[in-house]
This record gives C-alpha cells, sequence and structure tokens, in this order.
C-alpha cells in the first residue's frame, strides 16, 4: 500500500469520525435571492453602493497617478517588493484614527495574532467585519513594530496585500467618519432591538416547558450577532435556509456542549420586514417540531432563562 493511500485512508477515517458526532463541516452556497443573517458585513458596507463607486474611482486614481502600479497583487512579502508608499501611508492614517502611535498591517487577523506572539502588548483592528474589506492592523509603539517586521513570520513569509485590498481599507475608512455611516450604525442599532424584542416574544410564548425548544438571553445585547441557543442548531438552521434566511449552526466543540445555538448576523441593510419573516419562520419551526415530539435534549444555559 503506498504512503499516499495509507494517508488519505487516515483522513477519511478523521473525517467519518467527525461526521459521525454531527460535527463535519461543509463549504456552502445559496442563492442571490436569500436573506442574508449570518455574514459580517454588519454595516453593510461591502453592499453599499456609494462606497462601491468611491472604491473603483480610487482604484481609478491610484493607476492614473503611476501606470506602473499593479492592482491586482503586491509582487512579495512586505520585506521584499510587497511594499509601498501607499500601504506605509495607510497604516499612518488608520493607526491616527484610532489615536495609536503606530500601526503594521497583516493580511488578516489570524496572521496578525500568529506574529503578535504572547509577549508583546498591542490592540488589533480587523477589516473583514463592519469594515467591509479584509485585512488587520496592530496598533502599537513604533519600537513594537520594528520588532514584527523583524520576527513576525506571519509577515515576512506572507505576500503583502494588495493594492486593491489596501484601496478597499483606504475607501471604508473614509467612508466610516461621514455622515451616511453615522446613519448606518443608528439603523443597525434599531434594528438589534427590534429583532431581540422579537425572539424574547417567541422564547416568551413558548418557553414553559422545562426544556424549551429556543432560548434566548434577555438582556438586549450591544452587538449585532444574536445567539438562539438550542440543541437542534443543524434542523433550525436547515429549516431557515430552505426558507430563504440564511443563518448558521454553531456547535460543539466551537461552542461549550449544552450552549449549542444558531447565530443571527444583522446588518444595516436588513429590513424589519425581513426580520419579521425571519422571526415566523422561527416560531413555525418552534411549533412543528414541538409537533414531532422533539424536545430540548440538553440542560439550557442558565443565563438564557426567561
Amino acid at each position: 500500500m503506498s504512503s499516499s493511500s495509507s494517508l488519505e485512508r487516515a483522513l477519511r477515517q478523521r473525517l467519518e469520525e467527525r461526521k459521525s458526532k454531527s460535527q463535519l463541516r461543509r463549504l456552502t452556497s445559496f442563492p442571490s435571492t436569500s436573506v442574508d443573517f449570518s455574514s459580517n458585513s454588519y454595516l453593510s458596507l461591502s453592499v453599499v453602493p456609494e462606497v462601491q463607486k468611491a472604491y473603483i474611482a480610487h482604484l481609478e486614481q491610484l493607476t492614473a497617478s503611476n501606470p506602473r502600479t499593479s492592482i491586482l497583487g503586491s509582487s512579495g512579502s512586505r520585506l521584499l517588493d510587497g511594499n509601498s508608499n501607499y500601504a506605509e501611508a495607510l497604516e499612518r492614517d488608520v493607526a491616527a484614527f484610532h489615536h495609536a502611535p503606530a500601526g503594521l498591517l497583516f493580511n488578516s487577523g489570524f496572521d496578525a495574532n500568529l506574529g503578535l506572539e504572547r509577549d508583546v502588548f498591542a490592540r488589533l483592528h480587523t477589516f473583514g467585519k463592519a469594515m467591509g474589506a479584509s485585512g488587520a492592523i496592530l496598533l502599537c509603539a513604533p519600537v513594537v513594530r520594528e520588532y514584527l517586521i523583524n520576527y513576525a513570520r506571519t509577515l515576512i513569509y506572507t505576500t503583502a496585500m494588495s493594492p486593491a485590498s489596501l484601496a478597499g481599507i483606504r475607501v471604508t475608512y473614509d467612508f466610516v467618519a461621514t455622515e451616511m455611516a453615522d446613519e448606518l450604525r443608528r439603523r443597525l442599532r434599531e434594528l438589534i432591538g427590534y429583532t431581540h424584542g422579537l425572539f424574547v416574544s417567541i422564547c416568551a410564548r413558548y418557553g414553559a416547558a422545562p426544556r424549551p425548544l429556543v432560548r434566548i438571553d434577555a438582556g438586549l445585547p450591544s452587538s449585532p450577532i444574536i445567539p438562539l441557543l438550542t440543541s437542534h442548531p443543524r434542523s433550525l438552521a436547515s429549516y431557515c435556509q430552505e426558507r430563504g434566511y440564511i443563518i448558521r449552526p454553531i456547535v460543539a466543540p466551537t461552542v461549550p456542549k449544552g450552549s449549542e445555538r444558531v447565530r443571527v448576523c444583522l446588518h444595516a441593510a436588513n429590513t424589519k420586514e425581513e426580520v419579521g419573516g425571519l422571526a415566523r419562520v422561527v416560531e413555525e419551526w418552534v411549533l412543528k417540531t414541538q409537533k414531532e415530539g422533539l424536545q430540548e435534549t440538553q440542560p439550557p444555559v442558565q443565563k438564557a432563562h426567561l
């Protein structure tokens, strides 16, 4: 037996073990008509027309000012040919926005954390969620920045972000300082309260059982991520997805056993009508599941009682 077939057999065995525990991860995609309650773009900056137009205009300006600029790739590590005045200016501007003395860009928050190591103090801001872009920046003292340039393997041995990625960060930071962004933040905060109220009402109506099917923390969240705790997260998520609402099941070991949930991610572009539709589907699932005789199989988390 070849070494490659032995390896494949071992890999298959590990995957089967995970599948038997209902923990197998799969890549998924959904129709464009589905309502997004899953992605991380909380302020919806990745779909705001004004941001998209500003991004395209900025790229055109960037290439016009230097025809040799390759917007598709940086051509190397920051320590080789991937650095640019544009990248360094962006680091200074983002650091100033956050009132930090210096900053160092990384391709992702994961890379930044790996490069940071345990004994270096800094603040980390990622661009892949509310900012609607990608990458991250470590905000730190100048000496820490210089240290990371010399010792952070995820910076030294990784191709730097492309000018197109840097431009996306630049444009979104310009936008978040505008009044239009303030309106998006206000709209999102209002939607958080509205959505939480709907789910609290559902849990109150169907939470009299010793082990209710769906539970929620009664306290108003400050985050656009609202967890609905249930020991049947895959069933609930699938039911909603089939009806055009994208929510995700979060199961152990990602969260501790007994705190399995579906995650509802709100965005500034979501409407109250969309939220109301999701709430109705969740309630339908509760009624359907009760009729089928399923109940909570794990003791409920005390924090989530209503």
